[in-house]
């Protein structure tokens, strides 16, 4: 089976923003004392189309199909439809990929992570060598709190595609909310050459390459990230822990902390910036 060159540009992808918490006094020096993982955030993406071989020479007839219908469909981002057309294109085709991996994504949207995992399964098994599929029943897994499940199904993908950027920043994703820094930074150093080079790859990315020792790599990352968006209170929190706890650049950690004080941190941000600023006129003395 011929997969379509958009499969990769199609995927759904999870990233967290996670931010490290600096300061209680038992922390190890070079280390945070504290870390939470954020709500997920899925990327604005339309289904995977993965299109079986056509053989015909002539043009399809100009009348309307089931197929039509879904691509359709897919196009104006109706779950609705999806699932309508795409039950048509099953009835016809019980195991055409398209239909079914975006029925599984309509479901998932929907809240129906059961019922996603059913078709994503059947995706599967009718061509268990398509990379996004395995990235979308991770996701499906994720839903339904079996992180172990997703774990395996986003190794597969990766496995299949190593340049899979989606299925590789959600591994990373999930091993930095869990403070596996190492396997966090393989991931994401793995899918970063033909990632979106956004602000939450980077921001992820610098945090992995900090606590790796990376430190160069880290303040570059950064840089990056508020190069796009120099008002982004998480981006400039963690930069503001890089300075002080990894490159023990007090002053600029200073610097960085006033501006998040201008934007107005929440009472929690506030304890810990606190603990942070602190930090850094003590390094100062």
């Amino acid at each position: 089976m011929r997969q379509s060159g958009d499969t990769m540009k199609q995927q759904r992808v999870i990233f967290g923003f996670l931010i490290f918490l600096a300061g209680c006094s038992s922390a190890p020096k070079n280390s945070t004392a504290n870390a939470t993982k954020g709500k997920a955030v899925e990327a604005a993406s339309s289904p995977a189309q993965i299109l079986p071989a056509r053989t015909e020479t002539a043009p399809p007839p100009a009348t309307a199909t089931p197929t039509s219908g879904l691509q359709e469909a897919i196009r104006n981002g109706s779950d609705e439809g999806i699932l309508r057309s795409g039950s048509e294109v099953l009835g016809s085709n019980p195991t055409d990929p398209t239909a079914l991996n975006a029925m599984g994504l309509a479901e998932l949207r929907k809240g129906r992570a059961l019922a996603a995992q059913y078709f994503f399964d059947k995706a599967i098994a009718a061509n268990p060598q398509v990379s996004a599929v395995h990235n979308n029943l991770a996701l499906a897994f994720l839903a339904q709190q079996k992180e172990r499940e997703a774990i395996r199904e986003l190794r597969k993908a990766v496995e299949i595609n190593p340049h899979n950027f989606e299925a590789a920043g959600n591994l990373g994703s999930l091993y930095l909310g869990h403070r596996d820094f190492r396997r966090a930074y393989v991931f994401f150093e793995m899918g970063f050459p033909s990632s979106p080079k956004d602000v939450k790859w980077l921001q992820s990315y610098a945090i992995t390459s900090a606590w790796i020792g990376k430190l160069e790599q880290a303040e570059s990352l950064y840089k990056q990230a508020l190069s796009q968006s120099s008002s982004q209170r998480e981006v400039l929190f963690n930069y503001a822990i890089f300075k002080v706890e990894y490159a023990h650049k007090y002053q600029e950690g200073l610097e960085l902390i006033d501006r998040i004080k201008v934007l107005g941190p929440t009472e929690s941000e506030r304890n810990a910036l606190n603990l942070l600023e602190n930090r850094a006129k003590a390094g100062l003395k």
